[in-house]
């Protein structure tokens, strides 16, 4: 990536091509191009624009996953960078915690499902013992 668009070789040139600019900053009209900050927006109107992109970009939205993205950033932008790191934090959390409980629930239940069956067939296979002793009396 170019930093200036000029090759210059030496200090010399540098040191050239500084008092240049200077000189032509210096007797400019207020309508050049050098002049960066004359030209800068005001807040109001970068506000006004971003407002106006972020719009324009919610009506093109085709899926719910484009409308949520298209607001979710600069809603996060504007929240700052402080609550939008807790605000990671705790997603991540919520998210990462719900997993776990969800996954403790269903190895919980799994559990169960098989301690009664393992029962079930110890219940069973007494019967049937039971049975047979009972059958080799007789």
């Amino acid at each position: 990536m170019k930093l200036y668009p000029k090759k210059l070789n030496s200090l010399e040139e540098l040191k050239r091509e500084k008092h240049v600019l200077k000189y032509a900053k210096k007797h400019s009209g207020s309508g050049d191009l050098l002049d960066i900050k004359s030209h800068k927006a005001t807040p109001s109107a970068e506000k006004q624009s971003d407002i106006l992109s972020l719009l324009g970009d919610l009506a093109t939205s085709k899926s719910f996953t484009d409308i949520a993205l298209t607001a979710g950033l600069p809603l996060l932008k504007l929240a700052g960078r402080k609550a939008e790191k807790s605000f990671l934090k705790t997603f991540a959390g919520e998210v990462l915690g719900g997993y776990l409980k969800w996954k403790m629930l269903q190895m919980g239940v799994r559990g169960m499902r098989l301690f009664v069956k393992m029962q079930q067939t110890k219940k069973e296979k007494h019967k049937q013992e039971a049975k047979q002793k009972s059958a080799s009396w007789s």
